[in-house]
């Protein structure tokens, strides 16, 4: 973590992190880890379903002498989330719709994953990109799609009890709320790191690096987020994420979670788990309708999931808006053919979305496969 910096190393043989011996605090940092390492063994007795779901292991060593071994997880599977943004960068533009889709459902893991250790009476205090690794969708082989969904937490030294005391030097810079540097912390400390997350990770300059709040002369200048997310190539690549909607969505979620004030900002992990769905809900019909144009699969579950806070009459109105029905006539035909398979309550609804999409001088085929 950065209040040591340097004085940690990975053993290459076990794949631990290794603090070095400090001859006057290295006790100090001893039972810090000791601390939280105690306590989320506590919690994981608890409820086995709470916390293992995104911290999957918790091991601590005494080496000889004054070594002391963290477990952290290697990414074997999966990728770290800093990485995974740094992929990103490189070309910010390419599928950039697909790309803030992803990046938003982390973050919302990552908001549920706040939630839990919130409701386990926790807080976290280094959220961070470089701490987290989201593993690969085990249904793609060529271990490119990320599960978004699945993450796994590391470094957590900094865990404590929401009643606790705050230890000095919590948190990493860039990242870690304005309160922490006065000694103090709640669970807004948290969604502050989450707020400074999501913008770290969507706004991305024209040499390729993305950058923080701060770069703008301090935590108070909040009128220039609008102008830092519209400038990044990651939303301008697009009209759908640079569209009004998604943009106002994105700001409200920033102002409201890296408020300078904790009491100005999201109370509960939930409000900002509720906002950050209603922004996929946005880009949801996109991405399904890209998905199903590289025939990748879909299910009606999907849909349903995706699109449960929307109307799916509207849902698939907007889904026919970006991937229209005449994008599939070769040219100088008059007909286009679809085929629905299934008769559940999509597949009508569908069919019903369609036939309101008439098109002068075509023709429309439907074929629809039904169970027996």
């Amino acid at each position: 973590t950065s209040e040591i910096g340097d004085d940690i190393e990975r053993d290459p043989e076990t794949n631990c992190l290794m603090i070095k011996e400090k001859e006057s605090d290295f006790s100090e940092l001893c039972e810090r880890y000791r601390a939280a390492f105690t306590l989320l063994s506590e919690k994981r007795g608890d409820d086995k379903n709470l916390i293992n779901n995104y911290i999957p292991h918790v091991n601590i060593y005494q080496g000889e002498g004054t070594s002391l071994y963290i477990w952290t997880p290697e990414p074997v599977g999966g990728i770290i989330f800093e990485d995974y943004l740094k992929t990103i960068a490189e070309d910010p533009v390419d599928c950039c719709e697909h790309k803030l889709y992803n990046i938003l459902n982390v973050i919302l893991t990552a908001t549920k994953f706040i939630h839990t250790i919130h409701t386990a009476g926790l807080l976290y205090l280094d959220m961070k990109p470089e701490n987290m690794v989201v593993y690969y969708d085990t249904k793609d082989e060529s271990r490119y799609e990320i599960n978004t969904g699945n993450i796994s937490v590391f470094d957590i030294n900094t865990v404590q009890l929401s009643t606790g005391r705050l230890e000095s030097g919590m948190g990493t810079k860039g990242f870690s709320a304005p309160e922490l540097s006065a000694g103090y912390a709640d669970e807004a400390s948290d969604i502050y790191s989450l707020g400074a997350m999501l913008f770290y990770a969507i706004n991305i300059c024209k040499n390729g690096k993305q950058y923080i709040h701060q770069k703008y002369g301090g935590v108070r200048e909040y009128s220039r987020i609008r102008t830092a997310v519209q400038s990044s190539l990651l939303i301008s690549g697009s009209d759908i994420n640079s569209g009004n909607d998604v943009i106002t969505a994105l700001i409200k979620i920033l102002k409201k979670a890296l408020s300078y004030n904790p009491k100005l900002r999201y109370r509960h992990s939930k409000e900002l788990m509720e906002d950050l769905n209603a922004l996929i809900v946005i880009l949801a019909p996109h991405e399904i309708a890209k998905r199903m144009g590289m025939n990748v699969d879909v299910s009606v579950s999907d849909i349903n999931e995706k699109l449960r806070h929307l109307n799916p009459d509207a849902a698939l109105r907007l889904l026919l808006w970006h991937r229209p029905l005449y994008d599939y006539i070769e040219d100088g035909a008059q007909d286009v053919n679809v085929l629905i398979v299934g008769s559940d309550d999509i597949s009508y609804r569908f069919l019903d979305s369609c036939l309101q999409c008439q098109m002068h001088g075509v023709r429309q085929h439907f074929t629809i496969i039904c169970e027996d």
